[in-house]
């Protein structure tokens, strides 16, 4: 909530992402704008992955990978 330029990325692969991620923090990138960005990618993925499941409600996504709270 606190991103004031997300960062946009270019790939659906995780690796790449990863990739895209170490180099924008590299060119000094805020923490804000790089978590928004893969929100944002995040977010898409999981649209595209419901519209070819033929999802068609709203739906909600809940749970998370054990131990990862607070990354």
């Amino acid at each position: 909530m606190k991103s004031t330029k997300r960062v946009e990325f270019n790939t659906g692969c995780a690796v790449f992402a990863e990739s895209e991620a170490v180099s924008r923090i590299a060119e000094g990138v805020s923490k804000e704008d790089l978590l928004a960005g893969i929100h944002r990618a995040l977010a898409a993925q999981l649209n595209a992955l419901a519209v070819r499941l033929g999802v068609e409600k709203d739906y909600a996504l809940v749970g998370g990978e054990p131990g990862m709270q607070g990354l």
